[in-house]
């Protein structure tokens, strides 16, 4: 009688141990998959959060040049005022001090701006700023058009980001 009651409790052993077996294994693969989730998940966060760093620098270069072309005519005549004074000046006298500070800002601002907008955009915008630099002038002195231009390929290039985040949403759906 226990070698029958043996066999009979073994076969009722047998589904309680596949249950178990069954959930343990839906445990581990719900485990895995939350796991997979949530590192896609980290790496489309992370690439958003780059792509829109790089974003917020395009947008704050894109002013920078647009605030310094604007000036441009102000900055014009305070170079031909420094000008004439050098033209006009002994040589005991030096130029003014402040008005040579504020050109070399207004020229270090705008350096820093082209050298960012190289870095920051793409072919055309790279390809304007060099027609820009080509020509030997202090940048104030240089063509409205070919600053323009530009700002032109840079707006042209944000705009090209701008509606999706394209690579981002390629990046989230692997």
């Amino acid at each position: 009688m226990s070698q029958t009651m043996s066999i009979e409790l073994s076969k009722d052993l047998h589904l309680p141990l596949l249950v178990c077996m069954l959930s343990a294994f839906g445990s581990w693969a719900g485990v895995m998959i939350a796991a997979q989730y949530s590192t896609s998940a980290y790496q489309y966060q992370k690439v958003f959060e780059w792509e829109s760093k790089i974003f917020d620098r395009r947008v704050d270069a894109l002013e920078r040049m647009t605030r310094l072309i604007a000036r441009q005519p102000g900055i014009q005549d305070e170079w031909s005022a420094y000008q004439g004074f050098l033209k006009g000046a002994k040589a005991e006298r030096s130029p003014p001090r402040e008005s040579s500070q504020r050109l070399e800002s207004y020229n270090a601002e705008y350096q820093n701006v082209l050298m960012l907008a190289k870095l920051y955009f793409g072919s055309e915008t790279t390809k304007a700023v060099e027609a820009l630099t080509d020509v030997n002038s202090p940048w104030w002195m240089k063509s409205l058009d070919k600053q323009n231009a530009v700002l032109v390929a840079m707006t042209k290039e944000l705009r090209s980001t701008l509606p999706t985040f394209n690579s981002t949403l390629q990046a989230g759906g692997n």
